[in-house]
């Protein structure tokens, strides 16, 4: 008969009993055992589904959970139980839970043997391939770190029906977990500076020393692995087993050679029926368990079937594979869990009466009960026998049997005519009882479980059963929110009597932090800066009556200007704790340039019995040096801090977003145009609105009235001033316009262009025409008859050369000034001479008025301007206010002798005011009336 013993410690009876004392009391039972074992393998693998050598990864987002069948079965080998199932990590003893989201995110369907679904709510595990067709895998994470030195986790899966019932009496739950009825794998994850190495054991079935592949020549589980040079090594070496998957690892976390590595030895245990095939002495190769490992410095070499190989920090390496030609028998692990009865009387203490802390926070009262007892009955062993067989076939005609030999009687479930399906695993729970004349605690034992099979062999797996002892102990409670509580703390036997319970009330009081509300108003002010301009455009003045003076007043906005910018509100901070009054100092911050005020105040506890809590309001300015970021969201954030509550934290905040958009101020957003005329009361114009988009401007076009002066200009100022500030002013000068008659001084006359007119002249029998008209004029006909349009100009020449008023008499200045003016009355007639001058109209039908007559100051080249003083020239024509060009000449010439030596009796002041007419018409400054 083949046998393979595998030893595992547990629990041993004594005279005293674990028990766990909660706020509703104390009962210590025994639950009849039930018969549901869960079948197939859970494992886990990559994102793919493959498989990973020694169920190392290098994060915990690389880990997925995968169901069905063995990991080395075929997909058509039996997989779990159809339904649904939860899943966790914990560390590998179990003690500590890592996953970090709630079990119902942790939920799986299995349908046809296979993980089918993800159903977790809300679903937060990444979904990944499965090993199998139709199947998936499940990331693990999220999960904490392990507490683990060698970065090992555990995963679980079990039955949701499952999840805190156990199956099977007297099975031990881990998180809601019953050991009987789940399905674990441990894994690791590299940790930095550490070196993983892994190593596997095949069924070499064709005895070459080579593996042909798992369909052919599957991996061992179970197999007795001794590694020296590992965390964990006693020195003599660290015993081993192959896991589900065939393969074991080992960590490394010291490095003792001069060159950094660490030397590792690997030798399997050998069983009945085998023979060692591989690896082969001599040396050996590595493979990399990622892509950065082995190393240069790594070696490896195998001698007496021994493998030596050197890692180094960070490694994560495969060691060549133990391979042994046999045939391999089936393996049996399990597990055993203690159960039994007393006859309890007990009493209970307390260290104190109330704790205060924050809300969430530990209360840990120290509890002490004395109990009594009678000498216990009752006794039981439970747990479960997993079979599994590593071969290609089936084995079949499997009988399973469970023994302690100390008086107990021991039952597997269903334990004979077992098939195990080839590379599949069967699990049985089994239950050990003891008679009732068991009065006494049984002594330390070993619970074995024996399988054997139709060749007559057997495999058995041994339980060692060590002693629990009865605690004093203590409790924490989880401090209520915000308020006091009181809790009755009983133990109880679970028995009838007044004896039987014992109680202690305590108090806990859990204070909340506080919590901070506001709410941010910003505000700014906006200044629109105004300019003002005026100007007049064309006019049209007649020669009498009014003039319309046409004004532009233009109205500029010429800068926006931002000010007092500030943000505003109130901060509240709310008091949920109906115990205590807290005082907080309160400080306000924006985070985009402000300066904030705070404060402090002090903020009352909630009324107890009411849901209103304690508040307390502070007012808030935030103040600005210079112009924020506009239309950008910007953040307010109160902060209230305090001492010596019993909130969790010291502090607490709230913010609220505001942003500078519009101003919620404007000033001079619009300015009233009003205009002050030539003195009189200001008119208003309208009213210009401020736009925010520049360059904006409005003009005022407008017109007023104003009657022509007599003579020469006046000069009329316009004010507009606007309402916000600044003012404009323009004069306009308003004149009566002269003559335009087209009439040419004397010195145009004397120079070239009026010489070659008169030059060019019409002739009659050889007697220049212009010189016959103009010795009509008595003044001129010092002209002879006959002369010729040169001898006429030349004449004109001098004349206008010898004019000057210098003496007792004007003569020469009057004769040269009117000689000019008789010229243009010719030259503009197409009558007479023609219009060589290109007069608008003959000059002699033009009516001068005589009665404003402009002073013309004379030019040395012949030309004058109006001096400014008007003068009556009446009285030098005979008291006429006005007279024709043609009837001026006439009537000064009837003033003349021939040749005009002698002119108005000679007498100066009248030819002055004669000669000043001629001027004045000759440079087109007469008035028409």
């Amino acid at each position: 008969m083949r046998q393979l013993k595998m030893r595992s410690t547990f629990c041993k009876f004594s005279g005293s009993l674990a028990i766990a004392v909660g706020l509703i009391g104390l009962t210590l039972v025994t639950s009849a055992p039930a018969a549901a074992q869960v079948n197939g393998a859970i494992f886990t693998t990559d994102s793919s589904g493959t498989q990973v050598n020694g169920n190392i990864y290098q994060s915990q987002a690389d880990v997925y959970l995968d169901g069905g069948p063995q990991p080395n079965a075929p997909c058509s080998a039996g997989g779990l139980p159809n339904g649904d199932y939860y899943f966790q990590v914990t560390d590998p003893s179990g003690s500590v839970l890592l996953s970090t989201d709630a079990v119902s995110q942790r939920e799986v369907t299995v349908s046809g043997g296979l993980i089918a679904a993800y159903i977790g709510s809300p679903a937060d595990h990444t979904i990944g391939t499965g090993k199998c067709p139709g199947s998936i895998s499940v990331a693990l994470a999220p999960f904490s770190d392990t507490p683990n030195q060698g970065g090992e986790y555990k995963a679980w899966m079990t039955p949701v029906g499952s999840y805190n019932i156990c199956s099977t009496s007297g099975s031990h739950t881990t998180f809601g977990f019953c050991d009987s009825d789940s399905k674990t794998d441990n894994f690791k994850i590299h940790k930095s500076g550490q070196a993983n190495v892994t190593v596997c054991k095949f069924n070499d079935l064709s005895d070459d020393g080579v593996r042909n592949g798992d369909a052919l020549e599957p991996l061992i589980p179970g197999w007795p692995i001794t590694a020296t040079g590992v965390d964990g090594d006693p020195v003599s070496g660290l015993l081993g087993n192959t896991d589900q998957d065939g393969c074991g690892s080992f960590t490394v976390s010291t490095f003792s050679n001069k060159d950094g590595t660490q030397t590792v030895t690997l030798a399997e245990g050998l069983l009945t029926g085998f023979t060692q095939t591989a690896p082969a002495d001599g040396t050996c190769s590595l493979a990399g368990g990622d892509s950065s490992t082995p190393n240069a410095n790594d070696s490896c070499s195998v001698s007496g079937g021994v493998i030596t190989l050197s890692v180094s920090p960070d490694d994560n390496v495969i060691a060549p594979s133990f391979g042994n030609a046999g045939t391999a028998p089936l393996v049996v692990s399990k597990n055993a869990y203690t159960s039994y009865k007393y006859n309890w009387g007990i009493k209970k203490s307390v260290d104190k009466t109330e704790i205060d802390t924050n809300s969430g926070g530990s209360a840990t009262f120290n509890y002490t009960v004395s109990v009594t007892h009678d000498a216990g009955g009752g006794w039981m062993v439970a747990g479960a026998i997993s079979v599994y067989n590593p071969n290609t076939t089936d084995v079949t005609g499997v009988t399973v049997t469970d023994a302690i030999g100390d008086g107990s009687t021991c039952t597997v479930a269903n334990g004979s005519g077992i098939t195990v399906p080839a590379t599949s695993q069967v699990d049985l729970a089994y239950t050990c009882t003891y008679p009732s004349s068991q009065t006494t605690v049984p002594d330390l034992a070993t619970n074995t479980a024996t399988a054997s099979w139709t060749d007559s062999s057997s495999n058995t797996q041994t339980a060692t059963l060590s002693p629990t002892t009865f605690p004093i102990y203590s409790h924490t409670f989880t401090a209520p929110t915000a308020t006091c509580a009181s809790y009755k703390n009983t133990a109880t036997t679970g028995l009838t009597g007044t004896d039987q319970s014992a109680s202690q009330t305590v108090k806990v009081c859990g204070a909340s932090d506080l919590t901070v509300s506001k709410d941010a108003t910003p505000s700014f002010i906006r200044t629109y800066a105004w300019g003002i301009q005026k100007t007049a455009t064309s006019q049209t003045v007649p020669n009498t009556g009014s003039a319309t003076l046409n004004y532009n007043v233009k109205v500029t906005e010429t800068g926006i200007v931002d000010s007092l910018w500030q943000v505003t509100g109130t901060i509240t901070v709310i008091n949920s704790n109906d115990w205590e009054d807290i005082t907080v100092t309160i400080t306000d911050a924006v985070n985009d340039g402000g300066s904030c005020s705070g404060g402090g105040v002090q903020v009352p506890a909630r009324v107890p019995g009411q849901p209103v809590p304690g508040s307390a309001t502070l007012t808030y300015t935030c103040t600005y040096t210079s112009q924020p970021a506009y239309n950008a969201t910007a953040t307010n954030t109160a902060t209230a801090a305090w001492s010596g509550a019993y909130t969790p934290h010291a502090s607490a905040w709230g913010s609220a977003g505001f942003s500078f958009t519009s101003p919620t101020s404007l000033l001079n957003q619009s300015t009233t145009v009003t205009d002050s005329f030539n003195g009189g009361t200001g008119t208003t114009l309208g009213t210009v609105w401020a736009s925010n988009t520049l360059p904006f401007s409005y003009t005022y076009a407008y017109s007023n009235t104003i009657p022509v002066p007599a003579s020469g200009c006046i000069t009329v100022p316009n004010t507009g001033t606007l309402s916000t500030g600044g003012s404009t002013k323009v004069n306009v000068q308003v004149c009566r316009p002269a003559a335009k008659t087209g009439a040419l001084t004397m010195g145009y006359w004397q120079n070239k262009n009026g010489q070659a007119i008169i030059t060019n002249g019409a002739s009659t029998n050889k007697a220049c025409n212009s010189g016959t008209w103009l010795r009509h004029y008595a003044p001129f006909q010092d002209l002879s008859s006959t002369s010729t349009c040169t001898q006429v100009a030349s004449y004109v020449y001098n004349v206008i050369k010898a004019a000057n008023s210098s003496g007792a008499s004007m003569n020469a200045m009057l004769k040269a000034q009117m000689l000019a003016t008789s010229l243009d009355v010719y030259f503009s007639d197409s009558t007479l001479g023609g219009n060589k001058i290109n007069a608008p109209a003959p000059i002699g039908g033009v009516v001068i008025d005589l009665t404003e007559v402009c002073s013309v100051s004379d030019q040395t080249n012949g030309t004058g301007t109006c001096s400014g003083t008007y003068i009556n020239t009446s009285v030098a024509f005979g008291g006429a206010s006005s007279m024709t060009v043609s009837g001026l000449l006439t009537y000064a010439a009837s003033q003349s002798n021939s040749g005009g030596s002698t002119w108005h009796a000679n007498v100066k002041s009248t030819q002055f005011l004669a000669k000043d007419t001629f001027d004045a018409i000759n440079n087109q400054l007469a008035y028409t009336p």
